[in-house]
């Protein structure tokens, strides 16, 4: 299953930050969704989105991890950055790199 742009200001949304009743309405909901994956989830955000406020532009916003994915939460996943750029690999993690690009081309070779 996969949880997509689970950005801060879309999840929760920020028009749904106004009240706690609203907050706690988020969050129930995006409990719901990360609790219907059977074997796994995938939860992605962008680094930056772009936003035009006056005019056309290529603007953009550096993005973070939703606050309902806490530090305690994402101890609890696995990170990984698309096109193999980690850090240092987690403790047990040895050298294993992700490469998304290989995988995609791999997919339509």
């Amino acid at each position: 299953m996969y949880l997509i742009h689970a950005a801060d200001g879309f999840l929760p949304s920020d028009l749904a930050t106004g009240l706690e009743e609203e907050i706690e309405e988020e969050l129930r909901l995006a409990y719901v969704a990360l609790t219907r994956a059977k074997t796994h989830l995938v939860v992605t955000w962008p680094l930056r989105s772009p936003y035009r406020r006056w005019g056309l532009s290529d603007a953009h916003g550096y993005t973070q991890l939703s606050r309902f994915f806490t530090e305690e939460v994402r101890r609890t996943m696995e990170e990984v950055a698309a096109g193999g750029e980690l850090g240092a690999p987690s403790e047990g993690q040895g050298e294993r790199r992700f490469d998304a690009a290989a995988r995609i081309r791999a997919r339509w070779a």
